[in-house]
């Protein structure tokens, strides 16, 4: 027969297949739990965005309801006359840490109808501390802070709705106004 190559060889190709079987296993395993794990603050980046380059996202079923509007209030900029700051206190309910929100702002004339709309990404509305934050805690409260051009005597109110996306990337609202 053959002569057997040398033991350290033979052991270093055993322990590496043992490796990338662990490695394969432990690959199913997070697959497995994929939503689950996509929840995790320290898990959540890295698994999300291997999953989406991979051209599945994830659905870690966020609950939208679970926010709530603390306070909100609007004021003009006195530095800048034709700019509306408008200012919200927001807080994550859930029982679990949720991403940072999006938030929809509607202008509303005298009647309370809707004159326009926009949706907010976190980035634009949250303090530079809070945009490197990928998910809120439960309980933890944060500012939106709202720059918007003055609408001028057309609109007379706003009203705000959290709002997150689904896996399909579809923007869903809170019945929150």
């Amino acid at each position: 027969g053959a002569p057997a190559g040398p033991r350290w060889q033979r052991r270093l190709f055993w322990g590496f297949a043992c490796f990338i079987l662990l490695a394969g296993v432990l690959a199913q395993l997070v697959h497995l739990n994929r939503d689950d794990w996509a929840a995790l603050p320290w898990a959540g980046n890295l698994i999300e965005g291997a999953y989406r380059m991979a051209g599945s996202p994830l659905d870690p079923q966020w609950n939208v309801n679970a926010y709530r509007i603390v306070a909100a209030a609007a004021a003009a900029q006195s530095q800048a006359e034709d700019t509306l700051r408008i200012r919200a206190e927001i807080e994550n309910t859930a029982e679990r840490a949720q991403p940072y929100p999006l938030v929809r702002l509607t202008l509303t004339d005298r009647w309370g109808d809707g004159i326009s709309a926009r949706v907010l990404e976190p980035r634009e509305y949250a303090g530079a501390n809070e945009g490197s934050v990928r998910l809120l805690e439960p309980g933890q409260p944060f500012e939106a802070d709202i720059m918007v051009v003055d609408p001028g005597d057309d609109a007379f109110g706003f009203e705000l709705a959290v709002c997150l996306r689904d896996a399909q990337r579809r923007v869903q609202c809170s019945d929150q106004e």
